[in-house]
C-alpha cells in the first residue's frame, strides 16, 4: 500500500510538472508573499518599540507606518498574481487530463467500459481530477506557505528571546505525535471509504434509474436490500473512522493552542520584570500565532493530500485499462469478405463460454439475418464482429486479414453498428446524426429517409435544429432507434451490423426499412440480429445460433428442410397470432 502511495505521488508530481513555468512563478511569488508579511510585522514592532521608548521622531514613525503598509499591499498583489498563476496551471492540467482519459476512453473496447459503472467513471472524470485542480490552484502555494512561515517567525522569535522561542516551539512535539496517531490506517480507511462510497453511489443511480419501476411494487423500500446494505456500510465505515480519529484530532487541535497559553504569561511576567519591552511582548504575541496557524493548515492538506492520491489510483487504473487492438493495415479498398475460424468467446466473470467454435464466411453484399433464442450469443457475436470484445479464441478475418492488424479508425469507419440500446445526447437532432462531422444537411435528409425517421422528424418544431432531450424521455424506444439508424447510414461503411436495432419498430414499419436497406446498400454487407422470423425470412441467408453454437445456416428454404430448430421456430410462429408468417 505504501509504494502505491509512493507511485501516485509521483504520478501527482509528475502531471504538476508540466507546468513547471507558472507553478515555478507562483512558489517564488508565495515566497515574497510570506517574506512581506513577515516584514509588516517587524515593521509594526520597530514602530511601537520607538513610540514606547518615544524616541521616533514624526517622519520616521510616518515611514515606518509607510513601510508596513506597502509590505501588506504587496503581500496582497503577490498572493493575487500567485494565485492566478497557480489556477491557470490548475485549470490548464485539469483539461489536459481529461482530455487524455476521454481519448483513451473512446479507444477502450465497449466492453471494458461497459463494465465500469458510470458513477465510477463520472467519479474519475469530475471528483477525482477536481481535486488535483484543487490541489494545484491551492494547496500547493499554501503548502508553501504553511512550511516557510514557521520557519522564518521561529528564526526571528529566536533572534530576539531562546528562552521564549522554546516555549513557543512547545506544541510542535506533541502535535507531530499526535498527527502520526491520527493518520496511522490512514490510507486503508481511506480505501474503505472510497469503496464503499462508490458501491452507495452505484446503488443510488441503479435505484434512482428505476424509480418507475419501484412506485409499482407494493412494499418498495424492503425491496432495495442493495442501496439499503450500501447505506449501512457506508454509515459504518464513516462511524468507525470519526470515532477512532475524534479523540486525536481534538487534542491536536487544543495542543496547537498550548504554545500561545503559556507564552503570554511567561512573556507578560518577563515584560513585567523588566526583562522585554512592551514591543517584544506584542512581538513574541503576533509571530506566535504564524508559528501555530500553519501547522493546522499542514494537518488538513494532510487529509486532503491522501484523498487526492485515491483518486490518482483511479485514474491510474483507468489509465491501465488495455486499448483495443489496433493495427497498421490499411482498410481494403473494397467491401471485404468476413470469415469467422473457430470463433469462442467467454466473459472473464464467467466459466460457461457464450459462443463455441463458430466458424463461417460472409460474402460482400450478403444480407445475413441472425436469430436465436434469448441468451444463446447473438448480441455477443455482433460485437466481436464490431471489435467490442476481444477474442477469446479464434479469428475474425476481414479480406483475409485479422480484424486487431486494420488500423482501428479506418476499421470503425468502415463498420457501422446499431445496437438496440442508443444514446441520444443532449443536443440538436442534426448533431446526433453527424455527432459533430460536416455532413451536408442533404445526406442527413437521406440518411433520416432511410431510417424511417422522417415521419417524426418533419414534426418536429425546428427540425434539425430541434435539441433533443438525452436521458430526458422526450423521444420513444422507436424513435430514438431511427435517429441511431440514421447516424450510422450517414456515412458510408462497408459492413453493417444492427443488434435488434429494430426491435421497437412494428412489423410494417421493420419490413419497409429492410426492403429499403437492401436496395439502398445492395452491394454492402447485413449481418442484423432479429426475433421476427418474418424478417429473418427477407435476407439472403440465416443464421441460427443456440447455446452459444450455430446450429443453423443457409436460406430459409434450405433452413426448412435440413434445421429442426428453425423448423421449431416456424412452428411457434405459425401457432403465434401477432406472427402471420408462411416458412419457406
Amino acid at each position: 500500500m505504501q509504494g502505491r502511495a509512493v507511485t501516485s505521488l509521483k504520478w501527482l508530481l509528475n502531471i504538476a510538472g508540466r507546468q513547471q513555468v507558472m507553478l515555478a512563478g507562483a512558489g517564488v511569488l508565495t515566497v515574497l508573499r510570506v517574506v512581506a508579511a513577515l516584514a509588516v510585522v517587524l515593521f509594526v514592532y520597530r514602530l511601537i518599540d520607538g513610540m514606547v521608548d518615544q524616541d521616533l521622531n514624526r517622519s520616521d514613525a510616518v515611514l515606518l507606518a509607510v513601510q508596513a503598509s506597502g509590505a501588506a499591499l504587496l503581500s496582497y498583489v503577490f498572493f493575487f498574481v500567485s494565485a492566478l498563476l497557480s489556477h491557470k496551471a490548475a485549470f490548464h492540467l485539469s483539461a489536459e487530463i481529461k482530455v487524455q482519459l476521454a481519448e483513451r476512453l473512446l479507444r477502450l473496447s465497449p466492453g471494458l467500459i461497459g463494465k465500469r459503472h458510470s458513477a465510477s467513471i463520472h467519479q474519475v472524470l469530475h471528483e477525482d481530477i477536481n481535486r488535483i485542480e484543487l490541489f494545484i490552484a491551492h494547496h500547493v502555494t499554501d503548502l508553501l506557505a504553511a512550511l516557510l512561515m514557521p520557519v522564518l517567525a521561529a528564526g526571528v522569535l529566536f533572534y530576539f528571546d531562546w528562552r521564549l522561542a522554546l516555549v513557543a516551539l512547545l506544541p510542535l512535539p506533541l502535535a507531530f505525535v499526535l498527527q502520526g496517531i491520527l493518520f496511522r490506517g490512514f490510507e486503508a480507511r481511506a480505501s474503505d471509504y472510497y469503496e464503499v462510497l462508490e458501491a452507495l453511489n452505484r446503488s443510488s443511480a441503479e435505484v434512482i434509474r428505476g424509480t418507475a419501476a419501484l412506485r409499482m411494487l407494493p412494499g418498495a423500500r424492503e425491496n432495495m436490500p442493495q442501496l439499503t446494505d450500501s447505506i449501512s456500510r457506508y454509515k459504518s465505515v464513516v462511524e468507525g473512522w470519526m470515532k477512532g480519529a475524534s479523540w486525536p484530532f481534538s487534542v491536536l487541535k487544543v495542543s496547537l493552542d498550548v504554545g500561545l497559553v503559556v507564552l503570554l504569561p511567561l512573556a507578560a511576567w518577563l515584560t513585567l520584570q523588566g526583562d522585554m519591552g512592551i514591543a517584544t511582548f506584542l512581538l513574541f504575541m503576533m509571530l506566535g500565532l504564524l508559528l501555530t496557524e500553519p501547522l493546522y493548515s499542514l494537518l488538513m492538506f494532510m487529509g486532503f493530500l491522501n484523498q487526492i492520491l485515491q483518486g490518482v489510483r483511479r485514474i491510474e487504473d483507468l489509465e491501465s485499462c488495455v486499448q483495443s487492438v489496433t493495427g497498421q493495415t490499411d482498410w481494403p479498398g473494397s467491401v471485404p469478405p468476413v470469415v469467422t475460424e473457430d470463433l469462442s468467446f467467454a466473459f472473464p466473470e464467467r466459466e460457461a463460454p457464450v459462443l463455441q467454435q463458430i466458424s463461417l464466411a460472409i460474402k460482400p453484399g450478403e444480407k445475413v439475418a441472425v436469430i436465436g433464442a434469448s441468451g444463446s450469443g447473438k448480441s455477443t457475436f455482433i460485437k466481436l464482429l464490431a471489435g467490442f470484445y476481444p477474442v477469446s479464441q479464434g479469428r475474425i478475418l476481414f479480406a483475409g486479414t485479422d480484424a486487431g492488424e486494420y488500423h482501428a479508425d479506418q476499421r470503425n469507419s468502415r463498420v457501422g453498428v446499431v445496437l438496440q440500446e442508443n444514446h441520444i445526447f443532449n443536443r440538436t437532432l442534426r448533431e446526433n446524426v453527424t455527432l459533430g462531422d460536416q455532413i451536408p444537411d442533404e445526406q442527413v435528409w437521406r440518411a433520416l429517409q432511410l431510417s424511417q425517421a422522417l415521419s417524426f422528424v418533419k414534426a418536429m418544431p425546428d427540425g434539425l435544429d430541434t435539441v433533443l432531450g438525452g436521458h430526458v424521455a422526450r423521444l420513444s424506444g422507436g424513435e430514438k432507434q431511427r435517429i441511431a439508424l440514421a447516424r450510422v447510414l450517414v456515412r458510408e461503411a462497408d459492413i453493417y451490423l444492427f443488434d435488434e436495432a429494430t426491435s421497437f419498430f412494428d412489423a410494417r414499419i421493420e419490413r419497409q426499412l429492410l426492403s429499403g436497406l437492401f436496395t439502398e446498400l445492395a452491394a454492402k454487407t447485413m449481418v442484423f440480429v432479429t426475433h421476427r422470423l418474418a424478417m429473418a425470412q427477407q435476407a439472403d441467408r440465416i443464421l441460427v445460433i443456440d447455446a452459444g453454437r450455430v446450429v443453423g445456416d443457409g436460406s430459409p428454404a434450405e433452413l426448412a428442410v435440413a434445421c429442426p430448430y428453425y423448423q421449431a421456430l416456424c412452428a411457434q410462429a405459425e401457432m403465434s397470432v401477432a406472427e402471420e408468417v408462411v416458412c419457406a
